[in-house]
């Protein structure tokens, strides 16, 4: 079954194409340079409806599909990539509430999601993990009424400003690390409290520094799923959703870094004192050039096919709109997506380092060309969870017949 959004896609597009032009786009580098949270960029969102895109239209929400969510995600990335990383993570934490939360849960949470005034959060990352977020040192203690949780997770977007971190934690403390829970963790509530600082390369504006958890009471209302139940929730609609945000998100930065070179190539002249070419050439006058922008090009296309296909495999693989993907098709799906997370990660950083490249000494200028910001986004890709290169021994275990819980386990 194919979900349908409430809005055509041309319509989201359009909505999110206004708001990147009108507002994203002529904030994104001053949010680098400062590194101060977007949240203006946020509070626009929250105003055309798209930080609730995925939220069911009778919690408010625009009811919209995954083709609909890497669409906005690229065009937001291609304004503001820190925006778009923001508005990713958030849609990709409250989709599990949407196809795995009670009645009770999604009353409390959707509706405030949907009007923009519920910012949500992702913890995933714990120290000394290695960034599988299949595995947790912390934990949450089952206490009279509810749970103790008791964790850190280092790099928590958007954790100054989220309203929710949906949190990993071991089911208990004298479970295994790999045995999970999946809980929705209040911010502003006593024993949560900020952790380091988030200055970094690129992606400034996300803010996202790490989260400690001490001792924080939870009840029914805050567990989503069974207790330990996380690992149904990520192959079903946390991970797909998530990878397919990243992929959108380095795809937009490439091809805005991309776009500029082009404009740059063609505008720039070189002048020669030599008889003849008095008049001088173009940048895009030179073979050289011509092949890497053809080498650019193609790299794109590759990236936004598997991420478009991947994305309409999840909306046609869900029995009925705003339920998760059944268990059988949820292997498959993780499979391509997977391989999404490492080639649009390597695609976007070969995009942006020869954009740089035929760009020259201008395009490295900070604040001229931007191309160079782009650049400092894309690398993101290449240490986010789940790192690549622990993507690729995942998907080399599944290609060579592992079961799932045997492929994401690590000595």
């Amino acid at each position: 079954m194919v979900a349908i959004g409430i809005r055509t896609d041309q319509e989201i597009a359009a909505i999110a194409e206004e708001v990147a032009e009108k507002y994203l786009a002529p904030r994104a580098e001053e949010y680098d340079k400062s590194a101060e949270f977007p949240l203006d960029n946020v509070r626009e969102l929250g105003k055309c409806g798209l930080m609730g895109l995925m939220v069911p239209p009778e919690y408010g929400g625009l009811g919209g599909t995954m083709a609909q969510f890497v669409r906005v995600a690229e065009l937001l990335a291609k304004a503001c990539p820190s925006t778009s990383m923001v508005w990713g993570m958030h849609t990709n934490q409250y989709i599990s509430l949407v196809e795995w939360g009670n009645d009770r849960q999604k009353a409390a949470y959707l509706p405030g999601i949907a009007r923009g005034e519920i910012l949500v959060a992702s913890g995933t990352t714990e120290p000394g993990t290695g960034g599988n977020f299949f595995y947790c040192n912390g934990a949450a203690r089952k206490v009279e009424g509810g749970w103790k949780l008791n964790c850190t997770k280092s790099v928590v977007t958007s954790a100054q400003h989220a309203d929710l971190c949906f949190t990993i934690t071991r089911a208990s403390p004298d479970s295994p690390g790999d045995q999970l829970s999946f809980f929705m963790v209040p911010c502003h509530v006593p024993g949560v409290s900020q952790i380091g600082n988030w200055n970094t390369v690129g992606l400034r504006a996300t803010q996202s520094s790490g989260l400690r958890f001490t001792d924080v009471d939870l009840t029914d209302l805050h567990l989503l799923g069974a207790e330990g139940g996380f690992g149904l929730i990520a192959l079903t609609s946390m991970m797909p959703l998530g990878l397919c945000g990243f992929a959108a998100c380095w795809l937009g930065a490439a091809q805005a870094a991309f776009d500029l070179a082009l404009e740059h190539v063609r505008q720039r002249i070189h002048q020669f004192s030599i008889p003849g070419d008095e008049q001088g050439h173009a940048l895009a006058s030179y073979e050289s050039v011509q092949r890497q922008t053809a080498e650019c090009s193609i790299l794109l296309h590759q990236t936004r096919a598997l991420l478009h296909e991947v994305a309409r495999e999840i909306d046609e693989s869900k029995p009925a709109p705003f339920k998760p993907v059944p268990i059988e098709k949820a292997f498959p799906i993780a499979d391509k997506a997977l391989a999404l997370r490492v080639a649009s990660g390597e695609n976007g950083l070969a995009v942006t380092t020869t954009a740089l490249r035929v760009a020259g000494a201008q395009g490295y200028r900070r604040g001229y060309l931007h191309i160079e910001r782009c650049h400092r986004d894309a690398l993101a890709a290449q240490v986010m969870s789940p790192g690549p290169d622990m993507v690729k021994v995942v998907l080399g275990k599944l290609q060579l017949g592992y079961p799932f819980p045997e492929a994401i386990r690590f000595r």
